[in-house]
């Protein structure tokens, strides 16, 4: 017997990941919920990498990281920073080691 899941959950990353795929937003979350002062702004940002390929010492099988919404913030043609939003509905103690493997990977 198939064993029935729900969607709802998938259906909201991603209906989030599309909203804070524009630039106006990013920068409003970032802003307001990591800054806390309007520091980044929406033409300073272009976008970053959501997937990188890594390949385990040891191992012949490559692997695969997704990350939810990923920007470059350049000011006057120099790279500031990369930003990266994840977006969870329940909470996982390991998200802040698999968020350093991905900025990890996109370097």
């Amino acid at each position: 017997m198939a064993e029935i899941r729900d969607t709802k959950p998938m259906e909201q990353d991603r209906s989030q990941k599309y909203l804070e795929n524009h630039n106006d937003v990013f920068a409003d979350i970032v802003n307001n919920l990591v800054i806390g002062a309007p520091l980044i702004h929406p033409m300073e940002l272009v976008p970053g990498p959501t997937e990188t390929v890594y390949k385990i010492e040891g191992n012949t099988a490559f692997r695969e990281q997704r990350r939810d919404v990923s920007k470059y913030w350049s000011r006057q043609n120099i790279l500031v920073a990369l930003l990266g939003l994840e977006n969870q509905t329940e909470e996982d103690p390991d998200m802040g080691i698999r968020v350093l493997g991905y900025d990890y990977g996109s370097y």
